[in-house]
């Protein structure tokens, strides 16, 4: 290169500018990286190499895959900055704001999740994930009326908007609407009936209804379809042993418990079943386990376990 930049009377590159290509190139090298360990699910090499590549180039793009992977990680105080920056540099980005909105509502900043929600649905109004965001930080602020009337503008105008309509139901629950909440997980489980997120929100909507056998049998099939899920095996649990069903109660928690051992709230349920059947030692087991598994527990467990 020195010897054909000498012959066609090309200047030498300068000591900063060879420092600049090599930056350039190590930046491109790492970015790539990145993007192919992103691509292989190797989220935490892809963050290190993309971390690094933008120490050396600040480059917008690769913020936004950095902010990705972040998300990808549910690191949202990672991804956050990334963010704030990328919203600044593309005030017209619906995704980014989109993004955005749901990591401040995620970590705790709900005001400012409102008010990037809020100018989102004043830019767009047509757009219905941008009252779907507004819901989240309303329900994070603590206004349920409110996150529900954004839902409910949402589901008039896409009906089949599911994710709006899960997020409805289990604020109704929240508020102890079980049969307004009823209406939204009817709808749901008809168009999924396998979905266990579905199954889950009707169970417990059915059972503040008051309508304890239908929530039993949904709860059972849920139950059938997944014996791992540890919602479905605490509210059974809780609905037999409503129903002073208690040996049906002590077999799921066996069971629960038998395929997963590690179970916490299944050993402490079972201990509290067993104090009621006047088993007290049966039930101190139970309670060493839960605290030995989960130390936490013992603000619920503490004075609980009485034979009143």
């Amino acid at each position: 290169m020195s010897f054909l930049n000498k012959l066609f009377g090309g200047p030498e590159p300068t000591p900063e500018e060879k420092e600049q290509r090599q930056r350039l190139r190590r930046f491109e090298t790492l970015r790539d990286e990145g993007l192919r360990a992103r691509r292989a699910g190797a989220l935490p090499h892809a963050a290190a190499c993309l971390e690094e590549a933008l120490r050396l180039n600040d480059d917008l793009a690769t913020a936004g895959h950095l902010a990705e992977v972040h998300l990808l990680q549910g690191d949202d105080a990672g991804a956050l900055p990334l963010l704030r920056r990328l919203a600044a540099a593309e005030p017209d980005n619906v995704e980014v704001a989109l993004l955005l909105s749901q990591s401040l509502t995620r970590t705790g900043a709900p005001d400012e999740a409102l008010s990037v929600a809020n100018a989102l649905v004043a830019a767009h109004p047509d757009e219905v994930r941008t009252r779907y965001v507004l819901a989240l930080a309303e329900r994070a602020a603590g206004n349920l009326f409110g996150a529900i009337a954004a839902l409910t503008q949402a589901l008039a105008a896409r009906p089949d908007y599911a994710t709006a309509r899960r997020l409805r139901a289990e604020i109704l629950l929240d508020m102890g609407q079980g049969r307004e909440a009823l209406a939204d997980t009817q709808t749901l489980t008809a168009d999924a009936p396998d979905d266990e997120t579905c199954l889950l929100l009707h169970a417990r909507a059915l059972a503040a209804a008051g309508s304890t056998y239908d929530a039993l049998t949904t709860a059972e099939r849920l139950r059938a379809l997944n014996p791992f899920h540890r919602e479905a095996v605490l509210l059974l649990g809780s609905l037999y042993d409503a129903a002073h069903r208690h040996e049906l109660a002590l077999a799921l928690y066996d069971e629960a418990i038998g395929l997963m051992p590690d179970f916490a709230e299944a050993y402490e349920r079972r201990g509290r079943l067993k104090m009621q059947l006047h088993d007290a030692a049966g039930a101190a087991d139970d309670l060493k386990q839960a605290l030995a598994l989960s130390p936490e527990a013992a603000g619920r467990i503490d004075g609980t376990f009485s034979n009143n």
